[in-house]
């Protein structure tokens, strides 16, 4: 999982070794279920608690939005995005942080949006057309980097995107295993990217949950 950097140290040198800046160092969200979020509003829950292609399909896909029991809503008006979570899973970074993404750490590991290298969870950013995202360095632009790449298509609340997932071989973050969604729709892309394995006494999402979180993804604005 890869991001550019924000101003500070990293949180570890373990988590450091998952998650690194620049295109070739490599790995790379609260409120209440219900109805899905509607676009381009502010966050119900405070902060601190594709390219479609010739692919088979996957079988994590679902062309439904799926919330499973006990999910909150939350709305990104700045990632254009809505989605639900596990209660526990908090939102950092989705403000003037000087992120282009937004963190959904799902192992309970910050405070506070984390500035610096080296943070570990699942990245969500949206971009205008469908140039890669500014702030975050993919599997699908960094294959090189990755054994066992695997590409499925996605459907996501009935759109077609594509999943990626694989296992990072060389530079830093060597041996983590990272999963990539990427959905295009209403003139934007959206990318999610997650570390789910591979480092030793980090607290990740599991790819099914990571599978699960992105099945409710509501896109808008």
């Amino acid at each position: 999982m890869l991001f550019r950097s924000l101003m500070n140290p990293p949180l570890s040198s373990q988590i450091l070794g998952c998650l690194a800046v620049g295109t070739a160092a490599c790995l790379a969200a609260c409120g209440t279920a219900g109805s899905p979020p509607p676009p381009a509003t502010t966050q119900t829950h405070a902060a601190t608690p594709s390219r479609p292609g010739s692919l088979p399909p996957s079988a994590a896909s679902s062309p439904t939005l799926s919330i499973p029991a006990g999910w909150t809503s939350y709305t990104s008006a700045r990632q254009h995005i809505g989605f639900y979570l596990p209660a526990s899973w908090t939102v950092y970074c989705d403000d003037a942080s000087g992120a282009s993404w937004l963190l959904v750490d799902s192992g309970g590991l910050y405070t506070s949006c984390p500035n610096g290298d080296g943070q570990i969870g699942i990245f969500v950013e949206s971009v205008i057309g469908t140039a890669p995202p500014t702030g975050l360095s993919l599997i699908s632009t960094n294959r090189s980097l990755y054994s066992n790449v695997q590409t499925t298509r996605a459907t996501v609340n009935g759109v077609d995107g594509t999943r990626l997932s694989g296992d990072q071989t060389a530079g830093q973050g060597s041996g983590s295993s990272q999963v990539e969604y990427d959905v295009a729709t209403n003139g934007r892309t959206y990318y999610v990217l997650a570390g789910v394995g591979g480092i030793s006494g980090a607290r990740m999402a599991t790819a099914t949950e990571v599978d699960q979180f992105v099945q409710t993804l509501t896109f808008g604005g």
